[in-house]
C-alpha cells in the first residue's frame, strides 16, 4: 500500500534567460553576418503541507558575497542586452538565446499575448490548463496551490516540470509548488513550453518539460489601468506603465490588487504585487535590475469525504492559513563582447517569509514558520561559428545557486499527539554546460551538449514526534553528468523532422531529506532518459505537431504512507513513461481561427513491489479545442472545450480504489473595444458540472485498523468574470 502526500506553495529560484529592450537586436541569428561567428503531494496530510510550505533558511554569506562579487564584477566590464524573441517563429528558451523555432530538436510550444487577452483568463493557472500536454491539478479547489505535471508525472510535477520566468526559476529547494499566480498576465508577454527533457540546458527538475513565462519589456509610452469583478466576491485591479527615453534608459512598473472570498465557505484570499524595471540600452548592450514583490494571504480549506462532498461540497474542513511575503531582485547584463559572440549574465536573489497556522484531526492545532533564501548567478556565452553548411549555435555556461532554509513546526492535540520540528539547510548547487548545434548539411543540423552539476547541503534540527526523537545534523553531497544529442532535418521549408535523446536529474529536496516523522532520510539522486522524436509543419495558416516519447527514470523521488500514517520519502524501483502528442491550428479566415492538442501518456512502473502498476494521478489521455471569431474589428469571441481523462488517485500505488473522473470543461469568452477601452467578459464551466480536480487516497482514523479511503477537493461550479481595461499609448 503506499499513499503519498505533497506539499505544496510558492517561492521562486533563480536562473536566467535573456530578453530584448530598445531596438537592439543582440541575441537574433538573423543579425549575424554570414562570414563570421554568431553573436549571440497536495493535500499532504496537513502535516506535509506545513513542512513543504515551511522551508527556510539562513543566508550563506560566504555564496552570497561570491555571487555577488562576481555579478559586480562582470557588470563593470559589461552592459547587456536582453535578446528576445518578436515573433512566433523566435524563441528564447531552447538555447537561453534567441534562435529559430524551427531549429530545435525538440517541440516547442507558444502561447502569445494575443492567444493570452483572446481567452478572457484571470489568471496563469487558468491559461495553462487550457494547453494539451499540460495536467493542472487545482490541491485545494482554490486556485491557491496547483500542480503542474507533464509527460505523466502526477503528483511529483512540482519537481520534475521546471517553470522559468525570463528564465529565472520559480521551483523552490522544497517540495512546495512555484506560486504561478505571482505573474500578473499584464506582464507576460509569452510563454514558451518545451515539451521534454532538458537536463543538459537547465540542469536540475528540467525532467519532463520546461515552461518559460517570457515578461514585457519596458517599451514606447503605455498605460494600463482595469478593474475586474466576478463570482465569490472576487475584486481586482491592475496598473502598469511603460516608458523609452532617448537617453537609452527604459522603464516599467505594474500593481495589482485581487481579493475573493473563494469558492469553498470561509475561503478567504488576498494578493497584492508590485513589479519595477529599469532598463540601459546602448550600442552594443544593455543592462537591467527588476524588483517583484508578492504578498499573499489566503485561508484553504481540507479535503471532504465523499459523504461530505455530496452534502455540502463548498462546506469548510479544516484549515491552513497561508500568510507570506516574497521579494525578488534580479540584475542582468547582455553584452558584444565581438561581432560574433555575446556575454550574458543575471544575478537573482529571493527572500520568502511565511506564517501558517492550521488545524487537523490527525495533528491538531499545528504553526509553521518558514523562512527561504534563494541566491543564483548565471552567466553564459553565446556564439555563432561560420561553417561551409550554415552557422553553428554554441552555448557555454554555469549555474551556481545557493539556497538557504529554515523551518519550525509545533503541533498539540492532534492524533498523533504534541510534535515539534526545527530545521535549517544550507545548500549550495554548482553546474558547468556546454552545448552547441551544429549544420551537417543546409537541412541537417547535430545538436550535442553535456552538463555537470554537484550539490553541497548541510543540515542542523531536531524532530520530536509521536514516533521519536531525531537529531538532523547532517551533511550531504552528491554529482550527477547528463549528456544530449539531437538531430534535425529540414524535409522542405515548413517541414523538419528531429529526433533526441536527453539525459535528467532531480536532486533530493530540502523537506525530502528531513522531515517529522523521519529525521534525515538517505535518498540517492534521481535520474532519467527521455527519447522522443516528431515531425513539425508550419506556414502562415496552418501548423501542425507530432511529437512521440519515452522518459525512463531511475530512482524517482516521491512519498508513500504505510498502513499507520507514516509518511516515508523514498527512491522507487523503475518508471517508465511513453506516449504522444498532437498540436494543430488553423486560420480558416481573416476572423476565425481553431486550434486543439491532444496528449496520451502511459505512465507505469517497471520494476519492484509496484511493476506493472500505473502511476497515481497521470491522466492517459488529455485533449482541448478552442476557437476564436471576430465578427468585426471591436468585438472577439473565445471558446474552449477542456478533456481530462481518469486517473488513479493520489497515493494510490496499488491501483486498488479505481481510477477517478474523467470530466471535459466548457468555458467561453468575449471581449469589446470601445475606443481605448476594452471590456471581457469570461465564464468558466459553462454547464455547471460538479467534478473533482484532486482526489487522495488517505486513511480513515475513526477505527482501527486504518482502512483506506478517498478525500476530495471540489473543483469550483459555473463561475464568471467581468473586467473593463483602459489602454493608452
Amino acid at each position: 500500500m503506499g499513499r503519498r502526500y505533497i506539499g505544496i506553495q510558492p517561492l521562486m529560484s533563480p536562473e536566467t534567460c535573456p530578453k530584448q529592450t530598445g531596438t537592439l537586436r543582440v541575441g537574433n541569428l538573423a543579425d549575424v553576418d554570414s562570414s563570421s561567428v554568431f553573436q549571440p503531494h497536495q493535500i499532504l496530510l496537513v502535516t506535509r503541507i506545513l513542512l513543504a510550505r515551511g522551508c527556510a533558511l539562513q543566508r550563506g554569506k560566504l555564496m552570497k558575497k561570491t555571487i555577488l562579487a562576481a555579478s559586480v564584477a562582470a557588470a563593470l566590464s559589461l552592459t547587456q542586452t536582453t535578446a528576445f524573441a518578436e515573433d512566433d517563429s523566435m524563441v528564447v528558451t531552447a538555447s537561453r538565446f534567441s534562435q529559430e523555432a524551427i531549429k530545435s530538436p525538440s517541440h516547442i510550444s507558444i502561447i502569445t499575448q494575443q492567444q493570452v487577452n483572446d481567452s478572457g483568463v484571470q489568471n496563469v493557472t487558468e491559461l495553462l490548463r487550457s494547453h494539451g500536454g499540460i495536467q493542472i491539478t487545482d490541491t485545494f479547489g482554490d486556485g491557491n496551490l496547483t500542480i503542474v505535471s507533464m509527460r505523466g508525472m502526477g503528483e511529483t510535477g512540482v519537481s520534475n516540470v521546471l517553470i522559468i520566468v525570463d528564465g529565472r526559476k520559480l521551483n523552490n529547494p522544497d517540495i512546495s509548488a512555484p506560486d504561478l499566480n505571482s505573474i500578473s498576465l499584464d506582464n507576460i508577454e509569452r510563454i514558451e513550453i518545451i515539451q521534454g527533457s532538458a537536463g543538459t540546458l537547465y540542469g536540475d527538475q528540467a525532467v519532463a518539460g520546461v515552461i518559460n513565462i517570457i515578461t514585457k519589456i519596458p517599451s514606447k509610452r503605455h498605460l494600463h489601468v482595469a478593474a475586474g469583478m466576478g463570482s465569490y466576491d472576487k475584486e481586482n485591479y491592475a496598473f502598469s506603465y511603460s516608458d523609452t527615453f532617448d537617453n537609452g534608459f527604459s522603464l516599467r512598473f505594474s500593481a495589482d490588487d485581487s481579493q475573493s472570498d473563494g469558492y469553498r465557505d470561509d475561503n478567504d484570499k488576498e494578493r497584492t504585487q508590485y513589479f519595477g524595471r529599469v532598463d540601459y540600452t546602448h550600442d552594443s548592450g544593455n543592462i537591467f535590475v527588476e524588483y517583484q514583490e508578492v504578498e499573499n494571504s489566503f485561508l484553504s480549506r481540507a479535503a471532504l469525504s465523499n459523504a461530505q462532498v455530496n452534502s455540502d461540497r463548498k462546506q469548510a474542513a479544516g484549515f491552513i492559513l497561508f500568510d507570506g511575503t516574497t521579494s525578488t531582485r534580479r540584475a542582468g547584463i547582455e553584452q558584444k563582447i565581438s561581432k560574433n559572440w555575446t556575454l550574458l549574465a543575471e544575478l537573482t536573489d529571493r527572500d520568502f517569509d511565511n506564517e501558517s497556522p492550521s488545524q487537523s484531526i490527525s495533528f491538531g492545532t499545528s504553526l509553521t514558520t518558514t523562512q527561504r533564501n534563494v541566491t543564483s548567478l548565471t552567466p553564459r556565452v553565446v556564439g555563432v561559428v561560420p561553417m561551409s553548411e550554415g552557422k553553428a549555435l554554441i552555448t557555454v555556461g554555469a549555474d551556481i545557486e545557493d539556497e538557504n532554509y529554515v523551518i519550525n513546526n509545533t503541533s498539540v492535540g492532534g492524533f498523533f499527539g504534541a510534535s515539534d520540528f526545527n530545521n535549517k539547510q544550507e545548500r549550495q548547487i554548482y553546474s558547468g554546460y556546454a552545448r552547441a548545434s551544429i549544420p551537417l548539411q543546409k537541412q541537417t543540423t547535430l545538436t550535442v551538449g553535456s552538463r555537470y552539476s554537484e550539490i553541497n547541503a548541510e543540515f542542523t534540527g531536531a524532530a520530536n514526534s509521536f514516533f521519536g526523537s531525531s537529531n538532523l545534523d547532517s551533511d550531504f553531497d552528491d554529482n550527477v553528468t547528463v549528456f544530449e544529442i539531437g538531430l534535425i532535418h529540414m524535409l522542405s521549408q515548413n517541414l523538419k523532422a528531429y529526433i533526441r535523446r536527453d539525459e535528467n536529474f532531480r536532486f533530493a529536496k530540502t523537506n525530502e531529506l528531513a522531515d517529522v516523522f523521519n529525521g534525515l532520510t538517505s535518498l540517492d539522486t534521481q535520474e532519467g532518459v527521455s527519447i522522443e522524436t516528431g515531425v513539425e509543419w508550419t506556414d502562415k495558416k496552418y501548423s501542425l505537431a507530432l511529437n512521440v516519447f519515452q522518459l525512463d527514470i531511475k530512482d524517482e523521488i516521491g512519498a508513500i504512507t504505510d498502513s499507520f500514517g507514516s509518511v516515508f520519502n523514498i527512491n522507487f524501483d523503475d518508471t517508465r513513461r511513453r506516449g504522444l502528442n498532437i498540436e494543430g491550428q488553423a486560420k480558416l479566415s481573416d476572423s476565425f481561427d481553431i486550434g486543439g492538442q491532444y496528449s496520451y501518456v502511459n505512465a507505469e512502473f517497471t520494476q519492484g513491489a509496484f511493476n506493472n502498476n500505473d502511476i497515481p494521478f497521470a491522466a492517459n489521455h488529455q485533449a482541448s479545442i478552442f476557437g476564436t471569431f471576430k465578427p468585426n474589428k471591436n468585438l472577439q469571441l473565445f471558446a474552449e472545450a477542456l478533456y481530462t481523462g481518469s486517473k488513479y488517485s493520489i497515493g494510490d500505488f496499488d491501483n486498488t480504489l479505481g481510477k477517478r473522473g474523467g470530466y471535459t470543461v466548457f468555458n467561453a469568452a468575449a471581449s469589446y473595444i470601445i475606443n481605448a477601452f476594452t471590456v471581457t467578459a469570461r465564464i468558466n464551466n459553462i454547464l455547471d458540472k460538479k467534478y473533482n480536480e484532486n482526489t487522495v487516497n488517505t486513511l480513515d482514523f475513526s477505527s482501527f485498523p486504518y482502512n483506506e479511503t478517498l478525500a476530495f477537493s471540489p473543483s469550483p461550479e459555473r463561475n464568471f468574470t467581468l473586467s473593463v481595461a483602459y489602454d493608452l499609448k
